[in-house]
């Protein structure tokens, strides 16, 4: 393999307070006024109007959920349909720099790579690591050109960079792991598609390289 895998509504509560006034009832010519003790006719609504309401109160805005916890929610995943929307929210938060200068810089490497610009790339994702070293998604994405300039040295260094930053990753525990086969350490290469399957047990990339690679070294075993 060559390539590595590389964000309420509000409610409106509309209260409608109903109270309906009472008529007011004419008298006709030559008829006394009404007694204190028979007040005109009403309606009964008027007569007892009921209580307002109070407005409904709005909902708690939905707290966004830490990284931590969509980790641990994809660890827990019941299948692999809120596996992968888990993972899929997850790599959304990896890939946010927070910097627009980065992000644009990573716009561009994608771009760059796509074209098979593999210096191009090389050359943003340098500037990447360079202009905000603590963001682990440009290391693993520089070490993706690495590998595919066969240059597996410096890949393997910044895939271990990377996990150093974020150690969860396991798309990078995947990468690295293909790396360390590419330079025949088949059990090192095991042990981190173990760390990626123990991150997302339902990441098929990582349950394919493990299946296959376990068969070749029990193959080589015996």
């Amino acid at each position: 393999m060559r390539t590595l895998l590389s964000s309420l509504p509000s409610l409106s509560a509309l209260a409608a307070v109903a109270v309906i006034a009472a008529p007011a009832f004419a008298q006709s010519p030559g008829t006394p006024p009404s007694s204190p003790l028979e007040p005109p006719a009403q309606l009964p609504s008027a007569r007892n109007p009921p209580p307002p309401q109070e407005p409904a109160e709005k909902p708690a805005a939905r707290k966004e959920p830490t990284v931590d916890e969509l980790f641990a929610d994809l660890a827990a995943a019941k299948d692999d349909r809120s596996a992968s929307a888990i993972a899929d929210r997850i790599q959304r938060r990896l890939a946010s720099s927070g910097s627009a200068t980065i992000d644009v810089l990573m716009g561009q490497a994608h771009a760059a790579i796509g074209a098979e610009k593999l210096p191009v790339a090389l050359d943003l994702l340098d500037a990447v690591t360079r202009l905000k070293p603590d963001f682990a998604e440009g290391w693993s994405r520089r070490a993706a050109v690495h590998y595919q300039r066969d240059d597996f040295g410096k890949a393997l260094a910044d895939l271990e960079h990377a996990l150093v930053l974020e150690p969860r990753d396991w798309r990078t525990l995947v990468g690295l792991a293909t790396v360390l086969k590419t330079l025949d350490r088949e059990e090192a290469a095991l042990k981190a598609y173990e760390a990626a399957l123990a991150v997302h047990p339902r990441s098929e990339e990582a349950k394919k390289g493990h299946d296959e690679l376990e068969a070749e070294v029990r193959g080589l075993e015996l």
